[in-house]
């Protein structure tokens, strides 16, 4: 059911009310009398580490898990594993600090660039059926030649967007405009083809050719092709989601609210829009692993539903170009060094406060996705944020 923005316009409100009213209650409880005391003390009261819940993990799992939750100080942890067709989970902290609101296995989150594993499922699925063609000149989807122009007899195509591959830079304007895809600012001096760049404004090509190419809102093809017949409730779009209430606030440098979460919304003009495909997905954990449980059972979800035929799945699960120290394939890299012992699909986000990542194995039929916030951002060596890495550890084995 779609929600009209009036309604979510009240729904903001009572939403803002509530807040008020909870925090007013809270410094009301406390007795605090005002100025810096009262300040300091509505700060010790903002966060109680050790708030969790778990589900399928034992209790000395479920504890070590918050231990490390608790080591970085993180203000939410969320994570879910799925071996075969069983799903764990487990949550740390709260969807939104200030009134307490707890983390639920359901509560979801804009997850930054784990959105682009599902944007390539989302092209693929449109390829199933005949709206797209992954090796195509993408000039034919915005109907004007779309080249690097150091390199004007070589066509870009789909593929190289899906690869970061295309020499396009990270990140361009967020509406398509004719000649835009010509430009010389807009391109790198690699030959397209050739070179790994990571490039956002790629992604989110791909979602305006994708509404070129059918005519409908890229998000609506994603809630078709993908979220409905798996069963989640998942959205690039706030105001699209089933149950927006349950969305967590992300805490950290640029930290994102839900009101600024319900800002991000698409183009009304079909096919202009480069603003949701790289990294605007809002999703839970829980079900994000239902999107990587179909990937490992080659297209079906855990009901032997076919959600993407075996076919497309080897497609976009196959190495495209390799590189030092890792594959490059349609929305994921090949890792060896992730797991021991083990090649990994993996792929991470960073945004507005969200450090993420996502680990499957589909020799295995293991997958992991790990979704934190407000802790400091590091990485390790192999790129993967510090704490993910280290819950990865902990949970995989």
């Amino acid at each position: 059911m779609k929600i009209s923005k009036r309604t979510i316009a009240a729904c903001a409100a009572c939403a803002l009310l509530l807040q008020l009213l909870f925090a007013g209650c809270g410094r009301e409880k406390t007795g605090s009398s005002g100025g810096q005391a009262e300040d300091a003390a509505e700060q010790e009261a903002e966060f109680v580490p050790g708030v969790h819940t778990y589900s399928g993990f034992s209790d000395a799992e479920g504890a070590r898990i918050n231990e490390i939750s608790e080591d970085y100080g993180a203000k939410a942890v969320q994570l879910a594993l799925l071996d075969g067709n069983d799903i764990k989970t487990f949550c740390y902290g709260y969807a939104d600090v200030k009134i307490r609101l707890p983390l639920t296995e359901d509560t979801k989150y804009r997850v930054a660039s784990l959105s682009k594993l599902v944007s390539a499922a989302a092209f693929m699925a449109a390829a199933e059926r005949g709206y797209v063609d992954e090796n195509a000149d993408i000039s034919d989807y915005f109907g004007e030649t779309c080249r690097n122009p150091r390199y004007e007899d070589i066509a870009i195509t789909p593929s190289m967007l899906l690869t970061h591959t295309a020499s396009l830079i990270s990140d361009g304007d967020y509406t398509y405009y004719s000649g835009m895809l010509t430009e010389r600012s807009n391109y790198l001096r690699a030959k397209p083809g050739t070179e790994y760049e990571y490039s956002n404004f790629g992604y989110d090509l791909i979602e305006c050719l994708l509404e070129r190419a059918t005519g409908r809102s890229f998000n609506s093809l994603a809630k078709e092709y993908l979220f409905e017949p798996l069963g989640i409730d998942a959205s690039y779009i706030y105001n699209e989601l089933e149950d927006p209430y349950d969305v967590g606030i992300l805490y950290g440098e640029g930290g994102l609210s839900v009101r600024e979460l319900a800002s991000f919304e698409g183009e009304e003009e079909l096919g202009r829009d480069l603003s949701l495909a790289a990294g605007n997905l809002i999703i839970s954990a829980k079900d994000y692993v239902k999107i990587l449980g179909m990937l490992i059972h080659d297209g079906c979800d855990v009901d032997s539903v076919q959600v993407l035929s075996a076919e497309t799945v080897e497609k976009m699960l196959a190495s495209r170009m390799s590189l030092s120290g890792f594959d490059v394939a349609y929305g994921s890299q090949i890792q060896t060094d992730v797991i021991d012992g083990e090649t990994v699909y993996v792929h991470t986000g960073s945004a507005y406060g969200m450090y993420s990542a996502y680990v499957f194995n589909p020799e295995t039929k293991k997958a992991m996705a790990v979704l934190t916030t407000g802790e400091e951002r590091s990485t390790e060596s192999n790129g993967i944020y510090s704490l993910c890495m280290d819950l990865i550890r902990e949970v995989w084995k």
